[in-house]
């Protein structure tokens, strides 16, 4: 039996909401993984008639294929695949018409729900779309060493619909605290999107956010609530935050504020309140606590030039 863990952090009533302080302090743990006892055959099963070992199981009218030592497969529901393929590798659907693909060393691959996909690719890569019998139609995608992506409720009422999550070859360091990079797009309609790059945390949760990172090292990108942007490219060390409210839990206000930094390292870049507000930093570094680049009204504050 695989284990994984995420240690949070906050008080939101979404788990994606309350991860951006836990990224930037390291928080973001992916458990240790302990395995099942050793099987060295791959194996296939297709409507519960299984070739091979018996770490492929599935269910009538689904089917599971396993390639490697001690990969395992389950499949149930309805129209529904996993395919695991190196060694430890674990991929389970679990719900209608869902796809499993895990591909890497302990790579691990989950889905529930329905129409949902899920992709780890990379040593000890994670990946789970949908965490409900509800959740429906997200995508949950990391091509990376170390590397994690959830697409699905957060743990919250609402189901998951819509989200997607995708990490393009950026990669963590290890599995201790603070050492993968991460993905996350939680609630209804976000994304939550990184390219390259180490150790980084994307965070998109409420309802059609939008949070992205293009490179760099360390960083921490969010959007929350309802309607807001994050951006951060080619930086290290940088929290970039749009929300509707300051604090508190997840908003369902739309807020439409957009925080940025491109170029920069080490900044503190929020966006608040609005409507409208929009934070930036073109090129700047060092600007935290105190000097953290700021909007929490409509108009446009960059690198603290403040319009109007």
């Amino acid at each position: 039996m695989t284990n994984h863990k995420l240690a949070t952090g906050g008080k939101t009533t979404l788990r994606g909401a309350a991860l951006l302080a836990a990224l930037a302090s390291g928080a973001l743990t992916v458990g240790a993984l302990t395995l099942s006892a050793p099987a060295s055959a791959s194996c296939a099963s297709i409507s519960g008639v299984k070739v091979g070992s018996s770490d492929c199981k599935s269910t009538v009218g689904n089917y599971s294929v396993g390639v490697g030592n001690i990969a395992t497969a389950d499949a149930k529901g309805v129209g529904s695949g996993a395919i695991a393929v190196g060694t430890g590798a674990k991929a389970v659907s679990d719900g209608n018409f869902n796809l499993s693909y895990a591909n890497g060393e302990n790579a691990e691959a989950y889905t529930q729900g329905n129409l949902n996909l899920a992709v780890a690719q990379g040593k000890y890569a994670f990946a789970r779309a949908g965490d409900t019998k509800s959740d429906t139609g997200n995508v949950a995608m990391t091509v990376g060493d170390y590397s994690v992506a959830y697409a699905d409720s957060g743990g919250g009422s609402t189901p998951g619909i819509g989200n997607l999550a995708l990490n393009l070859f950026g990669k963590g360091t290890g599995l201790g605290a603070g050492q993968q990079t991460a993905v996350l797009a939680q609630g209804i309609g976000n994304r939550a999107i990184n390219v390259g790059g180490e150790n980084n945390g994307v965070v998109a949760g409420g309802i059609l956010n939008g949070a992205t990172n293009l490179g760099g090292k360390g960083n921490s990108v969010g959007a929350y609530d309802a309607l807001n942007n994050a951006l951060q490219v080619g930086g290290d060390g940088n929290q970039v935050v749009a929300r509707t409210e300051a604090t508190g839990p997840v908003s369902k206000k739309p807020g439409l504020n957009t925080a940025f930094s491109v170029f920069g390292n080490h900044n503190e870049v929020v966006a608040t309140k609005g409507p409208g507000a929009v934070a930036g930093n073109l090129g700047g570094s060092n600007n935290t606590g105190a000097n953290a680049i700021t909007r929490d009204k409509p108009g446009i504050t960059v690198n603290k030039v403040k319009l109007p």
